[in-house]
């Protein structure tokens, strides 16, 4: 069975995250995660970011120190397999361009693809 999970390092379910006020011209505090497979079979992973705009804000998600830079499906970046049991790690930031005016409110979704 195909099942994956994002989760915090310790293991528990990573459902969101709120970066809080990033000024402009900043970078959040970033976020570690890892992606679980948690079913019985290999799987090989993609993932891309969904967000309505970058202008004001863009959500930057690296894993296995690759950058995640697809913004939906047929972009997805290829992050190669993952055992069953096994996890990889990860990191996700929210970056506030230097233009930008005031603490922007925004969001972005990390989705990640098993085959």
């Amino acid at each position: 069975m195909l099942s994956i999970e994002l989760q915090t390092p310790d293991g528990q379910a990573l459902t969101g995250h709120n970066f809080g006020d990033v000024a402009p011209g900043t970078v959040s505090t970033p976020l570690a995660f890892r992606i679980a497979n948690t079913g019985d079979v290999d799987v090989s992973l993609a993932a891309w970011i969904e967000q309505t705009s970058t202008a004001d804000g863009e959500m930057r998600v690296t894993v296995a120190g690759q950058l995640v830079t697809g913004t939906d499906a047929a972009t997805a970046v290829s992050l190669g397999s993952l055992a069953a049991g096994a996890t990889v790690a990860g990191e996700m930031s929210w970056r506030n361009p230097a233009g930008s005016v005031g603490v922007p409110v925004d969001s972005g979704v990390l989705r990640v693809r098993a085959n």
